[in-house]
This record gives structure tokens, sequence and C-alpha cells, in this order.
């Protein structure tokens, strides 16, 4: 595994930016175990923070590499066996993929240079299709792509204030913390701004959210500030979600 992932590492990761604003070490540390770090899931016990981890990377994985990076006087710190934990959930069957615009990512090792990497609504991760004949596509897989997990090809960006973090319900889903108060904790994607007319913001008894129309009394999903109409009404070509 840890020659394999040297085999990975851009030649310029610890000069370059990434195209999310961050550095290119940071991205890729990070994404090649899922983001399983402190700042992404808070509430999971000894995850190293993506300043640890990237520790690990200068010590194990990077070119010039540094031994003393970590003090292992005692043994590993358990943050550390915990990152290896990650990689080793993360990678089997998996190849890195790079795009014409710079992201990076895993896919399935099947996954060629021809296929297309499409935001599709309904779909919580980006998705490997293959064109074939008459404008059909056939499913690749799934793909885990830094900067592109957490809906910024339809949002865009979060702004600098917040992040995305995980917790332990799975229904729960995506949740933001606000960076100046980190007990803070939102469902509410600070990039969406106010429900339309007549929604109201409701949950499930698993504790799924869910929107209320109020006129129709009806209880819905998807959130109706991400239908296609909406998502076009801000600018967003929805059939032209091709990243590559």
């Amino acid at each position: 595994m840890n020659a394999i992932i040297r085999g990975w590492l851009p030649t310029d990761i610890e000069t370059s930016t990434y195209p999310t604003g961050e550095s290119s070490l940071d991205a890729f540390t990070a994404m090649i175990a899922h983001h399983h770090v402190h700042e992404r899931r808070p509430k999971v016990p000894f995850l190293p923070d993506i300043s640890q981890a990237r520790l690990v990377m200068k010590r194990d994985f990077l070119q010039d590499k540094d031994p003393y990076a970590i003090d292992m006087h005692y043994g590993p710190p358990q943050w550390y066996d915990n990152y290896y934990l990650q990689l080793q959930d993360a990678l089997p069957g998996c190849s890195l993929i790079e795009t014409d615009n710079g992201y990076f990512g895993l896919a399935p090792e099947i996954a060629k240079p021809d296929d297309k990497i499409h935001v599709v609504l309904g779909c919580n991760v980006p998705m490997i299709l293959r064109a074939g004949e008459k404008e059909e596509f056939s499913v690749v897989g799934h793909s885990y792509m830094a900067g592109l997990m957490d809906a910024e090809a339809l949002l865009g960006q979060l702004p600098d204030d917040w992040r995305v973090v995980y917790f332990e319900k799975i229904a729960n889903g995506m949740c933001f913390a606000n960076k100046r108060s980190i007990s803070q904790y939102t469902r509410n994607d600070p990039r969406l701004g106010a429900l339309p007319p007549n929604w109201k913001q409701a949950s499930y008894r698993d504790d799924q959210l869910c929107w209320f129309n109020t006129i129709t009394e009806e209880y819905c999903w998807p959130d109706p500030r991400l239908t296609p109409q909406a998502l076009r009404e801000r600018g967003v070509a929805v059939k032209d979600l091709i990243l590559v």
C-alpha cells in the first residue's frame, strides 16, 4: 500500500495549490482516507486532525521522507494507527484518477482515461460514466473526489467560516460547523439561503431531513432548493455537470 501511495503522489504536491484553494498535500492527505480526519468526524475518537495526517505523509510517503516527523519513542500514537486503518478501508480496489481541470480522487480500477466524472442529482458521490452509442452511458462506478464531495459542483465552495462535519447517525447526513464557534453545528447548508414560500424543514422518525409543503400538506425529499428548476435559477447548467 505504501509503495502505491508513493507512486500516486504528484511531483509538486508540497508546493502546489489545489483547485479549492487548499494545499494539494492537504487535499491528497484527506482524500485517500475518505476524509476520516478529526475536522470531518469530530466525535470519532483518536482520528488524526489534518496536521497530524500530514505528518504521516511526511514520515512515510513523501519523496524526501522525514523519519522523525512523528515522535515514536513510546510507540506509534493511536491517531497514527487509525490513519492507516482508514487507508486500509478506503484504498483496496481503487486507482488514483486526475481530471483535466486539476481534481484528483479515487475510482474503481476499471476506470479508463476516456471515462467522465458526472455529478448526478440524487447521488451523494460523483459517478464515473462511460459513453456508449447514441448518447447512452454505462456506469463504471462511484468515485471519491477531493473538493467535489460536498455539493461544490452544484452550490460552489462553502463560505470561509464553515466546514462540513459528520456525526454518528448516518441519517443525519451532512452537517455544517462554524469555524468561529466550534460548538455551533447546523444541518442547514449556509450556501442555500431561505426556503421557498410555503415550505418548512422537518424530519422523519429516523431523524432524516425532509420538507413539508404547507399548502399541499405533503412531505417530500429532496430539498426544494435542490430541484433541477431551483438549481437552474441559481445558474447551474444542470444537464452539463461533467467535470473533465
